[in-house]
């Protein structure tokens, strides 16, 4: 008897399946969550450089015009939830501005804890 239920093969990939599925649920997660991430803080890259490039095509214009590009260029993300600043400085005689934004991202929707901070910047001269 025991011969024969040592031998039984019947059930093996259902016990397999069971074994392996969380391990390959969660990469497939992780991979998800991954992408998302690049893809939100490319999105951010993205807004200020085009703030950048209005701020050097427009030397006039103001902080919150640049802010107003800026969050213009987001697309697939709510303006509301991203911060964007502006601060001016010299170097070697030339202005320069430094756009940044700034996301608060929730990692896994099931896990309330668990945050991150995406951000991003550039930093563009001014024309004299």
């Amino acid at each position: 008897m025991s011969r024969r239920v040592l031998s039984d093969r019947s059930g093996n990939a259902a016990i397999e399946f069971a074994l392996l599925f969380p391990a390959l649920a969660v990469a497939l997660l992780g991979l998800i969550q991954g992408s998302e991430l690049l893809w939100l803080r490319n999105t951010l890259k993205y807004s200020t450089e085009e703030a950048g490039r209005f701020a050097m095509g427009s030397p006039t214009a103001s902080a919150a015009q640049i802010v107003s590009v800026a969050k213009q260029k987001l697309p697939g993300i709510d303006p509301k939830t991203v911060t964007v600043t502006t601060a001016t400085d010299a170097s070697g005689g030339v202005n320069f501005v430094t756009i940044t934004a700034s996301l608060d991202v929730k990692l896994l929707e099931i896990m309330p804890q668990t945050g991150l901070t995406l951000s991003a910047y550039s930093r563009v001269p001014l024309p004299q």
